[in-house]
């Protein structure tokens, strides 16, 4: 969940996820325009509740160039898959 600048949270990860400080957060690639791999971020903090079973954890977004570009590809993949 983003909010228009700074970090974003992964919500509703479940409490025992394997998520830790420093860990980097990419794109699966399994679905969508996004291709696999593309670094998004490093988690930054995570809270665990474990009374409710979930976890959230923040990261502290970033790109480089060579990410754009490859989101850029995966866009026009996906409108020439529409035309």
């Amino acid at each position: 969940m983003g909010r228009g600048s700074g970090p974003c949270d992964l919500i509703y990860l479940d409490a025992a996820a394997d998520v830790e400080l420093g860990d980097r957060v990419v794109t699966a690639g399994l679905d969508g325009p996004f291709p696999k791999g593309v670094v998004l971020g490093t988690v930054t903090r995570v809270v665990r509740n474990e009374e409710v079973g979930t976890a959230r954890a923040s990261v502290g977004v970033y790109t480089t160039k060579e990410d754009i570009d490859k989101l850029i590809e995966g866009i026009k993949k996906v409108k020439e898959k529409f035309k």
